[in-house]
């Protein structure tokens, strides 16, 4: 519900905001250079790079485990730290040491154990990509079409209608095959929806990516036939569709992004070349988003000048 979701994002708003600080006090040592810095760093991060982390968070869930360790290491010492409590530490030897044992063994253990633990989404059977496609005509072209609600994806719809052989009263003759190509749903977000409510999100980003092209392409006299991935691995099903409707050729979009950005997200041009049997075009489009070519250098700069300031 719209109370529900609102709930969760305050409470989780505000134990983020008092983790940040927390950490990133613990983290300066008492200098308050170093708090504003972290500060200054860590707050447009969460704000304007949540999703990048999030991305990046899905592609290495490991970067977890990581993080967990460091506020563990970071919980221990401000607790060892602290001067309430350092004379009853120093009276037992090796206290302080069981205290960081303990803290780093019962945050990793435990949320290790509770991942793997934790019961598994449903998940749509993968089924062949055959049951979908049209009977093959003989077309003298068939293409094949990742595509989604993005304008690149346009972009690459119009590709193919250039490049579409046409008959003599000039409607084009062959066969586009449109794949829809599905946003990803990080394993945060999908823990707090049920099967229904993520098939209901599924079915209407389906509908809005691939009608438009379908109604394009069918105006200009190509025959359309649609699939839907019924599985995560977008690159896997693109490969296969291609396979098993003969494709001739897979054209698809991409947006030009930063280096460090396109390595974080991953590149599902780069997968699909890596695992189609077919040639596959990819044609770019659009420009470098403006927080990509400043925001992160700037970023990069600001921590590279906070750990030589240190």
């Amino acid at each position: 519900t719209f109370w529900g979701a609102m709930k969760t994002i305050v409470i989780a708003d505000a134990v983020m905001g008092v983790d940040n600080v927390l950490a990133v006090a613990g983290a300066a040592h008492g200098s308050y250079l170093l708090v504003i810095l972290g500060l200054l760093i860590s707050i447009p991060i969460v704000v304007w790079g949540s999703s990048l982390v999030l991305k990046l968070i899905d592609r290495f869930p490991a970067i977890i485990y990581l993080g967990a360790l460091v506020l563990a290491l970071t919980a221990a010492k401000m607790v060892v730290s602290e001067p309430l409590l350092a004379e009853y530490l120093d009276d037992v030897t090796g206290l302080n040491w069981i205290i960081y044992a303990i803290a780093v063994g019962l945050t990793l253990g435990l949320g290790y154990w509770l991942n793997q633990n934790k019961p598994a989404p449903a998940a749509a059977a993968a089924g062949s990509a055959t049951d979908v496609a049209a009977p093959v005509t003989n077309a003298v072209s068939r293409f094949l079409v990742p595509v989604d609600a993005s304008l690149s994806a346009q972009v690459a719809v119009d590709r193919v209608i250039r490049r579409m052989p046409r008959d003599a009263q000039g409607r084009m003759t062959g066969e586009v095959h449109l794949v829809h190509v599905l946003p990803r749903l990080t394993r945060n977000t999908t823990r707090f929806l049920t099967q229904a409510m993520r098939s209901q999100y599924k079915d209407a980003r389906t509908a809005a990516a691939i009608v438009p092209h379908q109604q394009r392409l069918e105006a200009a006299g190509a025959t359309v036939v649609v699939h839907v991935p019924k599985t995560r691995d977008a690159a896997g099903e693109i490969a296969a569709i291609a396979r098993n409707v003969r494709a001739d050729q897979i054209v698809m979009s991409t947006r030009r992004s930063d280096g460090i950005v396109r390595w974080i997200t991953g590149s599902l041009a780069s997968r699909v070349i890596d695992r189609a049997d077919v040639p596959v075009e990819v044609v770019v489009s659009g420009q470098i988003p403006k927080w990509c070519r400043v925001g992160i250098p700037v970023g990069l700069g600001m921590m590279v000048a906070a750990l030589a300031w240190d």
